[in-house]
């Protein structure tokens, strides 16, 4: 339970005489400072996700989205959610009110959007440390999102060709994505993006190449890897990318096209459900 399963909420509320469905995500850690970048940009992604969920109703309900916790977000966060209609409340002596938001560590957009750069790079050097990958990040060093993964899987028992489409690790397709999309972007050139409603994608992308025209679902690749196995490397897609970029292949109709069209296919999430329940 939490933020970083994010493609799941904890808990649904059907008002029937009103003919409303509330969407309720629970964050349950009281979000420690030194967790922020993870905590924030696994919000991001996860009530992005409610709020697209919940503009697409098939019975015709009112569906609002809501987030408890167990302590104050970063105030820039409560803002961008507040604005698209997310109600908030956080516990205090054991009874919900209104959050009020404490002061973020990381920089945010002067637009109130999340600064993508900032909160990736955070992410990347979270993953670093804890996996003893080379920093900077270099795309070799991307083998290590990979036994990440692999090491997750074994953990759980699948099998190496075991396909799970529940599988999910949230902090690792966070920080593991966010490793892979800078070793790409230092490679490459590129920078990141956040658009909360980016079909058949994860919200954060990274833009990849001098002109940043080529949009790279890095943690939707991660994610993949985790359900799927070492057959989605993430390793494999960075290369790809780099070395099609190198050679000038990857745009319209380029040699790299075909190449590129198969990887980014399979780094793709999978159709989202009739609820993320």
């Amino acid at each position: 339970m939490g933020l970083t399963e994010l493609d799941r909420v904890e808990l649904v509320i059907e008002e029937r005489e009103t003919n409303r469905r509330r969407l309720i995500a629970v964050e349950a850690l009281g979000w420690p400072v030194e967790r922020e970048a993870l905590d924030t940009a696994c919000a991001l992604l996860k009530l992005s996700s409610l709020l697209d969920w919940a503009e697409r109703q098939p019975d015709g309900k009112v569906c609002k989205v809501e987030l408890y916790s167990q302590g104050e977000p970063p105030k820039p966060l409560v803002e961008w959610l507040h604005k698209r209609g997310v109600n908030m409340t956080v516990e205090e002596d054991n009874r919900p009110r209104p959050v009020r938001g404490r002061p973020a560590t990381l920089p945010w957009g002067a637009d109130g959007e999340p600064d993508a750069g900032a909160l990736m790079a955070e992410n990347a050097r979270a993953f670093a440390e804890a996996h003893g990958a080379p920093w900077p990040p270099t795309v070799d060093g991307v083998s290590a999102v990979d036994a990440a993964c692999e090491a997750w899987r074994e953990a759980r028992g699948m099998t190496p060709d075991q396909n799970d489409d529940d599988a999910e690790d949230g902090a690792l397709t966070v920080t593991g994505g966010a490793y892979a999309g800078e070793a790409l972007r230092l490679a490459a050139g590129g920078a990141w993006a956040f658009v909360s409603r980016n079909e058949h994608m994860r919200a954060f992308t990274l833009r990849a190449g001098p002109q940043q025209n080529i949009t790279v679902n890095v943690l939707g690749k991660v994610q993949k890897h985790l359900r799927a196995g070492a057959g989605d490397s993430t390793l494999s897609l960075v290369r790809v990318v780099v070395g099609r970029l190198r050679e000038g292949g990857l745009g319209a109709g380029g040699p790299g096209a075909a190449v590129w069209r198969r990887e980014t296919e399979a780094s793709r999430p999978p159709p989202a459900r009739s609820c993320p329940c």
